[in-house]
C-alpha cells in the first residue's frame, strides 16, 4: 500500500463518522418524540381509569410487520412504564421491554413494601 491511500481513507472515515453521526441524532429525536407520544397517551388512558395497556407492533399499509414498527412498540411501551401512572398490567412480546416492565414492577413492589414496613407517616 502507498502513501496516496492515506488521504482516501482519511475522507472515508470522515464520511462514516459524519453519516454515523446524523443517524444517531436522528434516533435520539425519534425517542425523544416517542417519549413526548407515551406522555400525551397516558393520560387519557389514565383519566379513564384504565389499569391495563398493550401495545402491539406498528404495521406498513399491507399489514406487514417491520422493524422499525417493532422497535416503535418496544419504544412505546418501556416509555409508558416510565411514565410512572399506575397501569397495573402491560403486554409486550418484546424481551427488552418486558425486562423493564418486570424491573419497574419490581421496583414499586419494593417500594410498596418499604412503605408498609415504616407504617403510617
Amino acid at each position: 500500500m502507498t502513501n496516496d491511500m492515506n488521504p482516501l481513507r482519511l475522507l472515508t472515515v470522515i464520511l462514516c463518522v459524519a453519516v454515523c453521526s446524523h443517524a444517531l441524532a436522528q434516533v435520539q429525536e425519534m425517542d425523544k418524540e416517542l417519549s413526548n407520544l407515551a406522555e400525551k397517551l397516558a393520560a387519557p388512558i389514565k383519566d379513564r381509569s384504565k389499569k391495563k395497556v398493550a401495545v402491539i407492533d406498528f404495521t406498513d399499509l399491507e399489514g406487514g410487520s417491520s422493524e422499525l414498527g417493532k422497535y416503535i412498540a418496544e419504544q412505546l411501551t418501556v416509555n409508558l412504564v416510565l411514565t410512572k401512572r399506575d397501569f397495573q398490567r402491560f403486554l409486550s412480546k418484546h424481551p427488552r421491554a418486558q425486562a423493564e416492565i418486570d424491573r419497574v414492577a419490581a421496583d414499586r413492589s419494593a417500594m410498596n413494601t418499604r412503605d408498609i414496613a415504616a407504617g403510617p407517616a
